[in-house]
Parts: structure tokens; C-alpha cells; sequence
């Protein structure tokens, strides 16, 4: 199984506090039958703490295959809705604002008070340019919450 949205790194927004909470965050995971994990850190559409975040990726999988946890972190972002998204150089040059870098999938947070009056022409605008949005955790979006017809 792989788990394509986790704030898995230590010390980035909403992830845990130090390595040994990732590290037994992973280990529930695999207990869980979850053999690749993306990490999606909150970012806006550019990217000032990149190498910071590739860092932390390549420290956790090693610290994973030193516990023998089968387990293997891959690149990702959580992106907040907004124009800036429709410059496709800012999504095709980043080799984290999409899922591992694919240049494909891109997990696209709306607020959790409502949906944007430009939601539905931003992500028609990407999926013209080829992306792919992945809409995380609408559950928590109090308009699609009070009306599942928007």
C-alpha cells in the first residue's frame, strides 16, 4: 500500500517533533501493511526549503532501513490553492511541488472555511496543462460539509 499524503519529517509544519516520532509513525505505518509513504509538507508554489525537505527525506530513509522498517519516503508537497499555481514552469522545474516528482499528480489543499470562487477554472487550468489535482481531506472543509453540491 502507499500512503500519498503524510507530514511524516521532523520539525515541518504540521509533522512531528524530533526523527524517533517519524521513525514510530513509520513503523505504525508498516504495521499497517504501508510500504511507501509520500511526504507532502505544506508549501506554497515556490519552494525556499526544498533542500531542507530533500535532507530530511534522505535522513529518514536511512534511518528506516537501519530499524529494518521496509518502508521508503518519497517526495511530495501539499500545495494551497491559488494562481500562482498556473505558471507551469513553477510546477514542471520543482522536483517536489508534485507527487515525487512525477510532473504529474498534485495534491491541491482548498481552505478549510470554503472553496475558492476560482477553484473550479484553477484546476480546469492545470488539468489543461497536464497535472493531475488530488484533493486532500475535503472532509474538513466546512462548505462541502454543509453542501456536498458546490
Amino acid at each position: 500500500m502507499i500512503d500519498i499524503h503524510t507530514h511524516i519529517l521532523p520539525m515541518i509544519d504540521d509533522g512531528p517533533a524530533t526523527i524517533q516520532e517519524s521513525i514510530e509513525m513509520c513503523r505504525i505505518a508498516v504495521n499497517e501493511g504501508i510500504k511507501k509513504m509520500i511526504a507532502t509538507p505544506h508549501v506554497q508554489s515556490k519552494v525556499d526549503n526544498e533542500g531542507t525537505i530533500f535532507e530530511k527525506i534522505d535522513i529518514l530513509n536511512k534511518a528506516l532501513k537501519q530499524e529494518g522498517l521496509d518502508l521508503v519516503i518519497f517526495p511530495g508537497a501539499e500545495l494551497h490553492l491559488n494562481d500562482q499555481l498556473l505558471h507551469a514552469d513553477v510546477l514542471k522545474e520543482s522536483r517536489m511541488l508534485t507527487l515525487n516528482g512525477n510532473k504529474k499528480y498534485i495534491l491541491l489543499e482548498f481552505s478549510f472555511q470554503w472553496v475558492p470562487p476560482e477553484a473550479e477554472q484553477i484546476i480546469f487550468a492545470l488539468k489543461t496543462m497536464g497535472f493531475t489535482p488530488i484533493l486532500p481531506h475535503l472532509e474538513r472543509n466546512f462548505r462541502v460539509q454543509n453542501n456536498l453540491v458546490f
